[in-house]
């Protein structure tokens, strides 16, 4: 699978797809950094900005939401890993590897592979730069001691893990539907279902002391930097929840490729 999986990764980082992609993770975290600065030079320090974000603005909470599956980035992201995936499937080339003698199996996991290692390391790219220039612009926000070293920490590996298991619901999709449109959809709407649902929790306040709600995907994807509560059970949790449910995406999308008539 070591060559199959070279080709992927080529084709990928050769494409116009990918330097969009990065020029977007490089351009958007300075957008929304600036966009805060435009805010707190109209609004002032003070009362206003406490009153409007809950906290005062600093690269902590900026940073808080990078690795959001709603974002503007975590959309962006979702669409052009299903697409990259989706047009090996409509442009024959997946015909040719099955042709070729390549196993559906090697196939299947050489694609999920390199959409793995992709949106991990654009997202990683994406939340880094946006916690740099937040950091030059305004400040991290709180001292920058052990522990929370060891927040920030989690908050990268949370984050990555999130796209991973994104990238596994990506591929499945892709694979499995004939049609990379209805794969988008099903790949976009099922990141957004999954961020509605934590975001109700965290709404209603169910997991203050509940830390068996970190089992749902995405809820401990990098908002607790901003909320500083962030702890080893919750960071295992939420590493377990991400590795089982991907898991079982993943064998589900690989029975159905196997079955699926590839024309």
């Amino acid at each position: 699978m070591g060559e199959l999986l070279k080709a992927d990764l080529y084709r990928i980082i050769k494409s116009k797809l990918f330097l969009v992609a990065l020029i977007i993770a490089a351009v958007f975290p300075v957008l929304t950094v600036l966009m805060y600065l435009l805010i707190d030079k109209m609004l002032g320090s003070g009362d206003e900005i406490s009153s409007l974000f809950g906290i005062g603005i600093n690269a902590r909470m900026i940073a808080g939401e990078a690795f959001s599956q709603s974002s503007n980035m975590g959309l962006i992201l979702t669409i052009f890993i299903t697409i990259l995936i989706g047009l090996d499937v409509s442009d024959g080339m997946l015909r040719n590897k099955i042709i070729a003698g390549r196993s559906r199996q090697s196939i299947y996991f050489s694609h999920l592979i390199t959409s793995g290692i992709i949106s991990g390391a654009i997202m990683l790219m994406y939340a880094l730069i946006m916690l740099l220039f937040g950091c030059l612009c305004f400040g991290y926000g709180v001292k920058i001691d052990g522990a929370e070293l060891v927040r920030i920490v989690f908050f990268l590996v949370t984050g990555v893990f999130t796209f991973f298991f994104s990238a596994s619901v990506s591929t499945a999709f892709a694979l499995s539907v004939n049609n990379i449109a209805p794969a988008v959809i099903f790949s976009v709407l099922t990141g957004m279902g999954l961020s509605l649902i934590t975001s109700l929790v965290h709404t209603f306040n169910v997991a203050s002391d509940n830390k068996w709600l970190c089992l749902i995907p995405t809820y401990t994807n990098g908002s607790f930097l901003s909320s500083g509560s962030f702890d080893t059970l919750s960071f295992s949790l939420g590493i377990l929840s991400y590795l089982v449910l991907g898991a079982l995406v993943t064998i589900l999308g690989l029975n159905v490729f196997k079955k699926k008539d590839v024309k």
